[in-house]
């Protein structure tokens, strides 16, 4: 226990107080909610100076309009792209229209696996630390966007965006030589620090997440419940493409007597798809990021989350997942619920 208190005390990350007035150090918002999501327009229109935009799925509409509306009114406008979806584009896609005005856009590294990062930073003071896609089926997902102007923060952020735009230019992977303690990033420290996350838990782990398949951190899940810690998890039960999708982890989970709930599809804004890659720990603090819990995605894509610990984004966290975690399949109602057939569209959906 004494382990545990110590761990939790080098966690307490401060990123300033949370609140939705317009002069919040911090700030937050949840999808579902219209796909032209209102607080990344209204961050892209107010933009004075520079946007700089690390982004795996860009494909709304009327977010690209925006970026382009932006650079014709003088503002640096640059926006990092996974090369691996640039490649999968249809000639209207994001690369192409953003190029077409000339808005810099760059392919990330083939280096990493993927670059699954969503987040960008908006006249070098505000960032946005997402695990959203900026895409056409938000009204149906699960996500989470947190807003900071956080110093520390926002320049590592910048610093990075300049360090992954070298990395594309030569299909490197150069990783930051300083990373704040707050900043979980792949494929540099994202699995000791969500395992740290995890074991500084003394009373609940509340975790939800699009993948999962990294048997390690199922493990130490599970010895979280072995010492009396209550640990509840919520994944899809569907994917496109991937009947199964988490039902070997689920499984797993459930055999460590670990309450494993698992979404059902047809997604709607009622019952939506679980995009969010979340930890809340103790009710107290929190993780968020683009990270999925797999080896993939720990261990050699390029990925970014933040750990923060303010008070009213943490306990809006908690509400949402009991909401949708009641809302979840027991184990043994997903083993018995069939999967509907889907197609895959990378203009339409996200997956990973």
């Amino acid at each position: 226990m004494k382990l545990r208190l110590l761990a939790t005390a080098l966690f307490l990350v401060f990123s300033g107080p949370i609140s939705h007035s317009a002069d919040a150090d911090s700030n937050y918002f949840f999808t579902p909610e219209p796909s032209a999501i209102p607080e990344v327009l209204a961050a892209i229109g107010g933009a004075k100076t520079s946007i700089h935009m690390m982004m795996y799925h860009l494909s709304e509409p009327t977010i690209i309009e925006a970026l382009i509306a932006a650079k014709k009114r003088g503002v640096d406008v640059q926006v990092l792209l996974d090369q691996q979806t640039v490649a999968r584009e249809k000639p209207t896609g994001a690369f192409h229209a953003l190029t077409a005005a000339d808005v810099k856009v760059i392919k990330s590294s083939t280096g990493f696996s993927i670059s699954h990062y969503k987040t960008f930073v908006v006249d070098g003071t505000t960032a946005y630390v997402m695990t959203l896609n900026l895409t056409r089926i938000t009204n149906q997902v699960r996500d989470v966007a947190y807003i900071t102007r956080d110093k520390d923060t926002v320049k590592f952020l910048e610093d990075l965006f300049a360090l992954d735009v070298a990395n594309g230019a030569d299909q490197g992977v150069a990783a930051p030589k300083m990373i704040p303690d707050n900043i979980v990033l792949s494929p540099v420290n994202s699995r000791a620090r969500l395992q740290a996350l995890i074991k500084t838990a003394t009373k609940r782990i509340q975790l939800e997440v699009e993948n999962f398949s990294d048997t390690a951190l199922a493990n130490d899940l599970i010895e979280a419940k072995k010492v009396g810690i209550t640990v509840e998890v919520l994944v899809p039960r569907c994917n496109m493409g991937a009947a199964d999708f988490n039902m070997p982890i689920a499984k797993q989970l459930a055999q460590g007597k670990v309450d494993v709930r698992l979404m059902p599809d047809p997604s709607t804004t009622a019952t939506p798809y679980i995009h969010q890659k979340s930890i809340v720990v103790d009710g107290e603090r929190a993780f968020l990021g683009s990270e999925n819990f797999s080896f993939n995605s720990l261990d050699h894509a390029r990925e970014l989350g933040i750990i923060i610990s303010d008070r009213p984004v943490v306990q809006k966290m908690m509400e949402v997942f009991v909401s949708d975690f009641n809302q979840g399949l027991n184990i043994t109602q997903a083993e018995a619920f069939t999967c509907p057939v889907k197609t895959f569209s990378v203009d339409t959906a996200e997956a990973i």
